[in-house]
């Protein structure tokens, strides 16, 4: 019972159902990899010992840095390739030898650095022509690859302005002709000369990989590079041969 203001008394309702007692760490993480797999987690945790690997395969999976293990959702498949798919989900091959997984997280994420080399290539390749500073720079591409650092600059937006562009590395250099401007006394010397126009730039690919796709094998989807010109591929993995129209495979 209890007592109001008035003097007047109240039945007190009636007690609940006692809750359960909380765990002490708070709420259970979920387990990432499915269970029995513990071959294949140290076959990975051994291959990304090595920095460089772990480094690679962040950028190139996961596009920067790695995960917390607790946040995502692996996967084992039978193919010979490591991708994170759109909802956060790791995909590895079942591979509990260290070797093998060595191997296969090597092709994946060669491949994929091969493939953003094609495709940068092509978009340096394939961009528009602009005008500079009013007409003091004519016909030359929106997109340029910085001389100090390698990233994509672009002049989209910025037609206004002189030559001299500023890459996201924080260097100057000259849209024009690619000279790279290291202070401000080259800056004033180059910003009213005048300089030849550098080509359409073209990033090296590793030796045998220039005028080369890299497509996935309609049958076992492995990754299979063939030239640009080839109508037919053969996929080294699986034995398939299969036909190439533009980018349909059948």
């Amino acid at each position: 019972m209890s007592e109001d203001p008035s003097g007047r008394t109240h039945p007190r309702p009636a007690a609940g159902p006692a809750r359960a007692p909380q765990p002490a760490h708070g709420r259970r993480r979920a387990r990432p990899f499915p269970a029995d797999s513990q071959g294949v987690q140290d076959a990975l945790r051994t291959v990304l010992e090595v920095d460089d690997t772990r480094r690679r395969f962040a950028f190139h999976v996961f596009g920067g840095q790695l995960p917390p293990p607790d946040s995502i959702r692996v996967t084992l498949h039978d193919f010979h390739r490591v991708l994170a798919d759109c909802e956060g989900g790791l995909h590895i091959p079942d591979l509990p030898d260290p070797d093998a997984m060595a191997g296969a997280v090597s092709d994946s994420t060669r491949t994929r650095e091969i493939k953003s080399l094609i495709e940068q290539n092509r978009t340096l390749m394939e961009c528009k022509l602009v005008t500079l500073g009013g007409g003091a720079v004519k016909n030359v591409p929106v997109l340029r690859r910085c001389p100090w650092c390698g990233e994509i600059a672009t002049r989209e937006g910025d037609l206004d302005n002189c030559k001299i562009s500023t890459c996201v590395c924080g260097n100057d250099f000259c849209h024009n002709c690619l000279v790279r401007i290291g202070s401000h006394a080259e800056h004033v010397a180059h910003y009213g000369g005048e300089c030849e126009m550098a080509p359409r730039q073209r990033i090296p690919l590793p030796a045998g990989f220039d005028l080369q796709q890299i497509i996935t094998c309609p049958f076992c989807h492995r990754s299979v590079i063939i030239r640009e010109t080839d109508v037919t591929g053969m996929c080294r993995v699986c034995g398939n041969e299969f036909i190439v129209t533009g980018r349909v495979y059948i």
